[in-house]
């Protein structure tokens, strides 16, 4: 698959397309950052963590951010939370929002267990471009009628 893989229990930050698989009850993160007050060329993040990780999963998320501290500090952050449960995931959102600041936004998406097959490797996989803010997880489109571009235009 084309762009930077994003294992499980870690981020990284691109201006490339990342990407996970399988998040199979994991909590995911992408985010935006505008670079020098434009979304051309933006910052992008990615995250995979376990639930049970969540200080380990805040600690990555602040550890990428603060490589392009200036923006988030003058820009506009836009996030999106991929979750299996609230209870699990209102850590990791109400962190974010506190290390992405004022101008941050997180948008929070709960996703179901159901449709995902352990190996289906065609299944389960969170695609996000920084460029253009548009992202792609496959199950979406197997257990909900959500409007899709509705959640891609989020992040533009």
């Amino acid at each position: 698959m084309e762009g930077i893989e994003v294992t499980m229990n870690s981020g990284a930050h691109s201006n490339n397309i990342l990407y996970t698989r399988h998040l199979n009850g994991c909590i995911a993160l992408v985010s935006r950052t505008q670079r020098n007050g434009s979304w051309v060329n933006s910052h992008g993040i990615m995250t995979h963590y376990f639930p049970s990780y969540p200080t380990q999963h805040l600690a990555r998320i602040d550890e990428l951010l603060d490589g392009f501290r200036q923006d988030v500090d003058k820009g506009t952050t836009k996030a999106v939370l991929f979750y299996p449960d609230l209870m699990t995931s209102n850590q990791i959102l109400e962190g974010f929002q506190l290390m992405a600041g004022k101008n941050a936004v997180i948008h929070p998406i709960e996703y179901s267990l159901a449709p995902l097959d352990s190996l289906d490797y065609t299944k389960g996989i969170l695609r996000f471009d920084p460029n253009t803010g548009r992202y792609d997880f496959d199950p979406f489109s197997d257990v909900t009628s959500r409007n899709i571009d509705e959640f891609h235009n989020f992040l533009r």
